[in-house]
């Protein structure tokens, strides 16, 4: 099977698309974490910034302030969406940083029961206002991943024939 960074990488996608989801708010005594950086989606895009970061890299200073984020929880996998902090998240990277400081304002926790694998075509859909729609197709592995997750597949597109 994939790792499960295969499935986060699918659901991000999926985020795009207002997935049926449950929102906390964040304790404030758990707000503030280090969280690895290979579960950030951040772009990094002004030279500048980047720049600036570099020359107090240079000065020895090599810790910024806390990223500002939002977790999405799929099951037992995690992933931050960034509200502040691309560049510093990039710039981190590219000094092979591990982990980084957050301030975590809360989780969206993803209902999986509001999706279901169309078996005839191996296609992901979400159940929407009673349609379904389509979000991605789907390789085997990645299948036998969201099932894992509670995911349920259908033979037919009508809502019958699930296994």
């Amino acid at each position: 099977m994939k790792s499960n960074q295969t499935i986060i990488e699918k659901v991000k996608a999926l985020s795009l698309i207002s997935l049926p989801s449950y929102w906390h708010t964040n304790p404030d005594s758990d707000r503030q974490q280090r969280i690895p950086l290979a579960l950030v989606n951040f772009q990094g895009w002004q030279q500048y910034r980047y720049d600036r970061l570099l020359a107090l890299w240079s000065n020895g200073i090599t810790e910024f302030e806390p990223i500002k984020c939002v977790g999405y929880r799929l099951g037992d996998n995690v992933w931050y969406g960034l509200s502040d902090g691309n560049h510093r998240c990039s710039f981190m990277s590219d000094q092979n940083v591990d982990v980084i400081s957050a301030d975590i304002g809360g989780y969206y926790d993803i209902d999986v029961s509001q999706f279901v694998i169309h078996a005839a075509r191996y296609e992901l859909h979400q159940i929407k206002s009673e349609h379904l729609l389509l979000i991605a197709e789907l390789e085997p592995d990645l299948i036998a991943e969201l099932k894992t997750l509670g995911v349920r597949e259908i033979h037919s597109l009508n809502g019958g024939g699930e296994d």
